[in-house]
């Protein structure tokens, strides 16, 4: 059956540690320890496939128990799994730790991910789908190949470019169609892009800016509709016809943002589809089925379901 959402990306399993607090240096604390499923990719398929869409995705894992937990996770999940055994490397893991506010810091050995080749894509995945969803968290040779593939083939192509660094490939953004970083990454992509003129630029920067000025360094991207995720201040759509804030929605506690972005991607391209291409209203579809993920722990046992995004999307909207 032809996925209608091909998520190309990486799949870690998570070592979560909760505290009320980060650590000092030097300083060990009390906490409570659990482990799931994780990585950006993944947890996008899953966010996208629960949220009511029809996806694959195409990944790389070791030879070891940890890449047959991913197997295992996608079937159970209803996603059409492609995954690449990598003998020479360990299936990725990533170190969490949330403090009591929800807030989380990470360190992440990606592992089989790297390895991720051109060839490990299957192309019949390509020609099928509607959407094809990226992350540079995978080999970005691949990703890049990938992302250009898919844009000759005239799919819609989404990135979300986490994590960044500074030596950041930006030819890929020619490949892009919808991209959609955090504040963090879209500082760094100013900084890296010529075009914006402001090799500075800092994420204290981005919140002075006032919307119109915002927009005119999005549209200096050269990409045809940015959205910026700013966490409690909602997100920032630029398109070439003009521009627009989203609010989050207050209806939810927040308990662990760990799978924001991923739950907020994943669903914004589930509800491109339903809403037939209405960028505005997939955003708003997001917005409720990040709020949803973050009022649960964990990563990808947090992606909502459709069903819990629309009762909620029917009290927001």
């Amino acid at each position: 059956m032809a996925a209608d959402i091909v998520v190309i990306g990486s799949y870690n399993q998570d070592f979560v540690w909760k505290a009320d607090r980060f650590p000092k240096p030097g300083e060990t604390i009390p906490g409570t320890f659990a482990t799931g499923p994780g990585g950006k990719g993944s947890n996008q398929a899953i966010a996208a496939a629960r949220s009511g869409a029809s996806t694959a995705f195409v990944g790389a894992v070791g030879n070891d128990t940890l890449g047959e937990n991913a197997q295992a996770l996608h079937k159970r999940e209803g996603i059409e799994s492609h995954l690449a055994i990598k003998t020479q490397a360990p299936t990725g893991s990533a170190a969490i730790i949330v403090d009591a506010t929800g807030q989380n810091q990470i360190i992440g050995d990606m592992g089989a991910n790297l390895e991720l080749q051109e060839a490990d894509v299957p192309e019949s995945l390509l020609r099928k789908a509607l959407i094809v969803l990226a992350q540079p968290e995978s080999n970005p040779a691949t990703i890049r190949a990938t992302l250009h593939k898919a844009h000759e083939l005239g799919k819609i192509t989404i990135l979300n470019p986490a994590p960044i660094a500074e030596n950041f490939d930006i030819s890929i953004l020619n490949a892009v169609d919808i991209l959609i970083p955090n504040e963090l990454e879209f500082a760094t992509l100013v900084r890296l892009t010529p075009a914006c003129r402001n090799p500075k630029f800092s994420t204290e920067d981005l919140f002075t800016l006032n919307d119109a000025a915002l927009h005119n360094l999005c549209r200096s991207l050269g990409v045809a509709t940015v959205i910026i995720t700013l966490g409690n201040q909602g997100c920032f759509l630029s398109e070439k016809n003009g521009h627009r804030r989203f609010s989050i929605y207050h209806g939810l506690p927040v308990v662990d943002t760990t799978g924001a972005g991923d739950a907020f991607i994943g669903a914004f391209s589930s509800g491109l589809i339903q809403f037939n291409n209405n960028i505005p209203k997939a955003i708003q579809f997001a917005s409720i089925a990040a709020a949803l993920a973050v009022s649960k722990s964990g990563a990808a046992a947090a992606m909502p379901k459709a069903e819990d995004i629309q009762k909620h999307l029917s009290l927001a909207f």
